[in-house]
């Protein structure tokens, strides 16, 4: 028996609404990401500005990967220490502004892989876990304004991408999440958060499962990129897709058994997540104004799949989506 279920929805053009490494580490290790804190008063009293510029000139894959037993775990939440792989900037400015900015060019991979079990060999069950916090997350923070930017250039790849395998003889479980692709957020008396793509962002959460006698995957992705502020005074959040620009976001799930249950399950939240929170009651005449922009010339698109399937029992497969792809 043989279950898919496959949905889509995509917002066309015109809606408007340096630690690098080249290859995947080896088995059970990492690649720590790239981290900048910034903590001072701001030079002349004006702007502390933190800067990450990723050039063009090299490939970056940075994340972990575990595939060192039957059951597994690979997570990324941090640029280094525990579990690492990474991008995190936070400017604090303790005078003046601070402004947190990343310039990306070329090609970034940032993955949490978990790889559990092998088909055919004395395993009777197998796990595989991945999760990701954050691909890349900037906090901005100061007493006056507050500053984040983003930038993906023309021809430039951004890819996070949280993957699960699990292979048994008999039950596979795999599980893979995705938290958020981009995190911004800043604290401060006027605050301006910016996303601008003018290549290809992609926020890829997949989750397999092969066993002999049942099989059961998730794959869940909650957010690529998300923006947000909390009660602060004046806030300005922005997202600009250029035209060729691509942000895309694909869940999938699979699971495939012999005999038994193969369920597969595919929950795709929202693409693209910017919120502000608090009281602007009176708006400018008590100082406090919030505004939200999304300008898109190119292409966002998210895809949503669950395939499920079993020789000799039931297969069961579920999709879900929020209503928009959008929250704002």
């Amino acid at each position: 028996m043989k279950n898919t279920l496959f949905r889509r929805a995509g917002l066309v053009a015109g809606v408007s609404v340096t630690a690098l490494c080249t290859a995947m580490p080896a088995i059970g290790q990492t690649t720590p990401g790239i981290e900048e804190i910034l903590v001072g008063d701001a030079p002349d009293g004006v702007v502390l500005a933190g800067e990450i510029l990723l050039t063009a000139d090299a490939q970056r894959v940075l994340g972990t990967r575990n595939e060192a037993g039957t059951h597994v775990t690979a997570r990324v939440d941090t640029a280094i220490g525990a579990n690492p792989g990474a991008i995190n900037q936070q400017v604090t400015a303790t005078s003046g502004n601070a402004q947190a900015t990343i310039t990306h060019e070329g090609a970034t991979q940032i993955r949490a892989i978990a790889i559990g079990g092998v088909m055919g060999e004395d395993s009777s069950s197998a796990s595989a876990n991945s999760f990701v916090t954050f691909g890349a997350n900037q906090l901005a923070t100061s007493d006056n304004a507050a500053t984040v930017q983003f930038s993906n250039a023309e021809e430039s790849v951004v890819e996070v991408l949280s993957l699960a395998e699990a292979r048994a003889t008999l039950s596979a479980n795999a599980s893979a999440t995705l938290d958020a692709g981009i995190r911004q957020s800043a604290m401060a008396e006027d605050v301006a958060l910016e996303i601008s793509n003018a290549g290809t962002m992609e926020f890829n959460t997949e989750a397999l499962a092969e066993g002999g006698t049942g099989a059961n995957a998730t794959a869940r992705s909650e957010r690529g990129l998300w923006q947000r502020v909390e009660d602060q005074p004046d806030a300005t959040l922005s997202i600009d897709n250029a035209a060729g620009g691509l942000i895309a976001s694909n869940t999938a799930a699979s699971a495939a058994t012999q005999n038994g249950t193969a369920s597969a399950t595919a929950d795709s939240r929202r693409i693209i997540q910017q919120e502000v929170r608090g009281n602007y009651f009176g708006g400018e005449d008590m100082g406090r104004n919030a505004a939200i922009s999304l300008n898109n010339a190119g292409d966002i698109v998210a895809i949503a799949e669950a395939d499920a399937s079993s020789v000799m029992g039931n297969a069961n497969t579920n999709v879900y989506e929020s209503d928009s792809k959008l929250s704002r």
